[in-house]
């Protein structure tokens, strides 16, 4: 019994400096880890679980009404990110594994490739909100004006490979960008833009794009996506280029 009470306790012992994340009712606690390693989109809701993210390694803890505590342990296991650091993630995963094994509370021990995602993606309910991101898009979104800024952000955040932006960056003389990548060179204008400081942007950036949130569906954001991804695609071109024509001494 003392053991199967210190097993139920070793999770307290990550929830102090733990991340707290409101997700919906439906979302299991392995997939808010996977969300969080992976950076995928995960909806926002009601419900505050906690989640200590280190390296490869993710747990989430909720303390139930009942003063049950489940949690879920996830390891990274993807190809790309099997590194020398990666063995210190999976050695904390096996601790932990062995830690929780007595447990008699709701505990699941698991691998990335094993959860399936929790991303709503983008269907018909793209109006209602996307939700909070987690991971490096959470901080962008909390950044952004709250409404359409906020939404364009959510939404971004569900494509893999697209970096967060830059929210309130000022560009030349002066003029506000509403999000942007600076090193690529694009611009996004989720507010009216006059046509003269569109004009003058224009002039230095490779990309400005003006979006109408209040039109924009799972098919417009395709688009504008899609237009991001060329675009960095064309600088990521243009800097090897460059490093290419460097002489070398």
């Amino acid at each position: 019994a003392a053991v199967r009470a210190v097993a139920r306790s070793v999770p307290m012992f990550l929830y102090r400096g733990a991340q707290p994340v409101q997700v919906p009712d439906t979302v299991e606690l392995a997939e808010v880890a996977r969300a969080a390693l992976l950076d995928e989109h995960l909806p926002t809701g009601t419900r505050k679980v906690y989640l200590h993210r280190a390296g490869a390694l993710a747990v989430v803890v909720e303390m139930l009404p009942t003063k049950v505590v489940q949690v879920a342990v996830v390891l990274d296991d993807r190809s790309e990110v099997l590194d020398e650091a990666h063995g210190e993630a999976w050695h904390a995963w096996l601790r932990l594994s062995n830690a929780l094994a007595l447990r008699d509370w709701p505990t699941v021990v698991t691998t990335t490739s094993l959860v399936r995602s929790s991303g709503a993606g983008l269907d018909d309910e793209f109006a209602d909100g996307a939700g909070r991101p987690i991971g490096a898009w959470a901080d962008v979104y909390d950044a952004a004006r709250p409404g359409d800024e906020r939404k364009l952000v959510a939404a971004l955040a569900s494509y893999d490979g697209l970096v967060p932006p830059v929210v309130g960056a000022e560009g030349p003389d002066g003029i506000p960008l509403d999000l942007s990548w600076p090193d690529r060179q694009v611009a996004v204008a989720v507010t009216e833009m006059s046509a003269q400081d569109r004009a003058d942007l224009e002039a230095v950036l490779d990309g400005v794009f003006g979006i109408d949130p209040a039109a924009l569906g799972p098919q417009r954001l395709e688009r504008l996506w899609a237009r991001i991804v060329a675009q960095h695609r064309a600088w990521q071109a243009e800097q090897a280029a460059a490093a290419d024509a460097v002489p070398v001494r």
